[in-house]
C-alpha cells in the first residue's frame, strides 16, 4: 500500500507535499502545508508526521507509535538591500532572543510504546510515553494574537507510564484495576517588555501519580460501575493528595433507547505558564471540581446513533 500527493496553487503560492506508506502491520506518512503572503500579512507553514508498527502473537500485541508536528504563523517581511551590496540586509530582530513577527511557534513530538495482552480472564494494557513540546509566542491573553513583542514560550519534556488491567470475576462482573504516573519537567520564558539583560525564567518538575480501581457490574439492564481514585500532584513546591470517587450509571430502557448517569470528582494542576513568573499567577494551586451528566443514548436503523 502506498500513495502520495503533491499540488501546486500559484495564486496564494500555496503548496502541500504528503505521502502514505503501508506495509504488513506498518504505516507511516507526512505532509507539509506552506502559504506565502506579501509582506505584512500572516504566513502559516505545517509540518506534520505520523508512523506506527504493531507485532502480535497469540494474544499479546506489541505497537510502537510515533507523531508530531511543527506550526509557525508569522508575519512576513519585506526584504531589501539598503546599502547596495547585492545582499538581502539582516533582519532588525537577530540580537532579540525571539522574533516578534512569529505570532505562534509550536512543536510537538510523541513517541508511545504500547502492550495489550487479551486474556479469557484477564486483558491489561500498558503504555510508555515520551514527549516534548515547545510553544513560543504565548501571550498573557493566552490565545490572542499579536506581533507586538509582548511574548512567553513554554518547553515542556514528559515521561509517562501507564498499566489497567480488567479481571472477570464471573457473577461478581469485571474488576479494573490501574495506575499511572508521569515525570515533567518544564521551563517558562517571559519576553514580555523585554528591553535587554536577563529575563524572568520559572523552572519546575512536575509529578503525577495516581492508582484506582472500579467495578463494573451487570444486573439486568441496569450497569453499574463504582470506582475510587487517589492521585498525587506535585508542582511549584506544592504537594497535594486527592481522592477522587466516581460513580456511572446505564440503565437499558429498551433495545434502542439507554439511559445514562455520571457522578464524579476531578482534579488536575494548572499549566506551567499560568504560574509562572511575570506572566501568571505563582499563587496558583491545584483545580478541582465535582462533575455529573445524564443523558439518553438512542440508535436507531442499522446499529446508527
Amino acid at each position: 500500500l502506498a500513495n502520495g500527493k503533491v499540488s501546486w496553487q500559484f495564486g496564494g503560492r500555496y503548496s502541500w507535499v504528503g505521502g502514505l506508506i503501508g506495509l504488513g502491520a506498518a504505516i507511516a506518512a507526512a505532509g507539509r502545508s506552506y502559504e506565502d503572503y506579501r509582506p505584512g500579512y500572516p504566513a502559516p507553514q505545517y509540518w506534520d508526521y505520523n508512523l506506527r508498527v504493531a507485532w502480535t502473537h497469540r494474544s499479546h500485541t506489541l505497537s510502537l507509535t510515533a507523531l508530531g508536528s511543527r506550526d509557525t504563523f508569522r508575519i512576513t517581511e519585506d526584504k531589501v538591500d539598503r546599502d547596495g551590496d547585492g545582499k538581502w540586509d539582516p533582519s532588525p530582530w537577530e540580537d532579540l532572543p525571539f522574533d516578534p513577527t512569529r505570532v505562534l511557534d509550536a512543536t510537538f513530538h510523541r513517541a508511545q510504546l504500547r502492550w495489550d495482552t487479551d486474556g479469557a480472564v484477564m486483558d491489561q494494557t500498558t503504555r510508555l510515553v515520551l514527549g516534548y513540546d515547545m510553544q513560543s509566542s504565548l501571550l498573557q491573553g493566552m490565545g490572542n494574537l499579536s506581533n507586538a513583542p509582548e511574548q512567553a514560550a513554554l518547553y515542556r519534556f514528559e515521561s509517562r507510564l501507564f498499566h489497567e488491567s480488567r479481571v472477570a470475576t464471573g457473577g461478581f462482573g469485571t474488576m479494573v484495576l490501574g495506575a499511572e504516573g508521569y515525570v515533567r519537567p518544564v521551563r517558562v520564558e517571559d519576553y514580555r517588555d523585554y528591553t535587554g539583560g536577563d529575563i524572568p525564567i520559572t523552572r519546575d518538575l512536575q509529578g503525577y501519580g495516581a492508582a484506582w480501581t472500579e467495578w463494573q457490574l451487570q444486573a439486568g439492564p441496569l450497569w453499574v460501575s463504582p470506582g475510587i481514585r487517589g492521585s498525587v500532584h506535585a508542582f511549584n513546591e506544592q504537594l497535594h493528595v486527592e481522592p477522587e470517587p466516581r460513580l456511572s450509571l446505564r440503565y437499558r430502557m429498551s433495545d434502542v433507547v439507554t439511559a445514562t448517569a455520571f457522578v464524579g470528582r476531578f482534579a488536575q494542576m494548572p499549566p506551567p505558564q499560568r504560574y509562572a513568573e511575570g506572566i501568571g499567577n505563582p499563587k496558583l494551586t491545584l483545580t478541582s471540581a465535582w462533575q455529573a451528566s445524564a443523558g439518553v443514548e438512542a440508535r436507531g436503523p442499522n446499529g446508527l446513533g
